[in-house]
């Protein structure tokens, strides 16, 4: 998984196993995850609510 920072917000690009499901979650603590979204590898999406917190971690896994 790759970030980037930019102005609409942290976009992810996801790549995993090909036509598998994905879900990329996040967290400010490294112990509460939420669910951001579900998808098919590879992919990509823009978080664009990170400006709401002061730290936010991320990451992927197959769902």
């Amino acid at each position: 998984m790759t970030g980037l920072c930019t102005t609409n917000g942290f976009m992810l690009g996801l790549k995993g196993v090909p036509d598998y499901n994905y879900v990329i979650e996040a967290s400010a603590n490294l112990f509460n995850w939420v669910s951001l979204v579900t998808n098919t590898s590879p992919f990509q999406f823009t978080d664009t609510n990170r400006a709401c917190f002061r730290q936010r971690y991320y990451r992927g896994r197959r769902f």
